[in-house]
């Protein structure tokens, strides 16, 4: 039997089909492996891609105490939303950057894309060509949010309560080279510090391949907010919304043999490349909180769409 907790922490426990209708670990590592295929003898699929209903396609994120939660963290619809598309025919895993052009040039797309502009307002993605944007494969072996129990382990950040310790505010400049990582911060709490400062006395407790987990991606999101943010005092509502979202982006299976659960997705982070961030295609500006996440279901030939974006924080 898994006990409540487990299945509160499994990330992805109820979003797992039975394996007798789905593909295993093995038989999904077959098809979706390009070791076999020599990809400069074959012509990449053309693909087709068609939009799905938003609320239908993302129940538990169209809920309203998610959307309450939204809103109070300053990350409505007002400069987010999630959107999911099926595609045609089958993705080779070799083929996914001619996969992400198509996505991003196909007609029925750039019709459902936004974006945020700087003066604040949403406008049509339009056509991006392969130079414009760079896509990040993210780290997916998480999937359990026992994964941030090291917060709470002996570290000043979490209590046994589940109270997030304060500190005096701290204003954070980022200084990195990473133009999607910059972004001026106060810093109020221990959580938020150990997210984001390098010089936080805790840092380390998530190493650099932690933090480039789609988990890790989800909750920091989460917890620094929109332009105007309300911030938490405990921390149950960052991770049950991380939770929530991440079953909502990506999907899982059992190893037939092991039992033991995989994603089936692969997951990007797509950022606009050096050139075209003076054009402002993508985002209104360098900023941590201005993101594009897309997760790509091999096997249910589907893709998942999360952005965000502000062209200021008032944090």
């Amino acid at each position: 039997m898994i006990s409540a907790e487990e299945e509160r922490n499994d990330l992805v426990t109820s979003n797992v089909p039975s394996v007798k209708t789905k593909l295993d670990e093995d038989a999904f590592t077959r098809l979706t492996s390009s070791a076999t295929l020599r990809a400069d003898r074959l012509e990449d699929n053309k693909f087709r891609f068609t939009l799905l209903d938003t609320e239908k396609a993302f129940p538990s994120v169209y809920k309203k105490d998610v959307q309450d939660l939204f809103s109070k963290w300053g990350l409505d619809s007002k400069h987010m939303y999630f959107q999911k598309f099926n595609y045609d025919p089958y993705l080779p895993a070799y083929q996914v950057n001619s996969f992400l052009n198509q996505f991003f040039q196909d007609p029925n797309v750039t019709a459902s894309l936004k974006v945020v502009s700087k003066d604040d307002t949403w406008n049509p993605l339009g056509v991006l060509s392969p130079e414009d944007f760079v896509s990040i494969k993210l780290n997916k072996s998480a999937t359990h949010l026992s994964f941030f129990d090291r917060l709470t382990e002996g570290n000043n950040i979490i209590r046994s309560n589940g109270s997030i310790v304060k500190c005096f505010d701290e204003y954070y400049s980022s200084m990195s080279e990473d133009v999607c990582e910059q972004g001026d911060f106060t810093i109020s709490d221990e959580l938020r510090k150990v997210l984001l400062d390098p010089g936080s006395d805790y840092y380390d407790v998530f190493s650099e391949s932690d933090r480039n987990e789609f988990i890790f991606h989800i909750f920091k999101h989460l917890v620094l907010g929109g332009n105007i943010c309300q911030y938490e005092d405990r921390w149950e509502e960052y991770l049950d919304l991380t939770k929530t979202l991440y079953k909502g982006m990506v999907s899982a299976q059992k190893n037939s043999k092991s039992r033991e659960l995989f994603i089936q997705s692969d997951i990007f982070k797509i950022i606009p490349s050096k050139s075209s961030w003076e054009h402002a295609k993508l985002f209104p500006l360098p900023h941590t909180q201005n993101f594009l996440y897309f997760a790509i279901d091999y096997v249910k030939r589907r893709v998942c769409v999360w952005y965000h974006a502000s062209p200021s924080y008032f944090q």
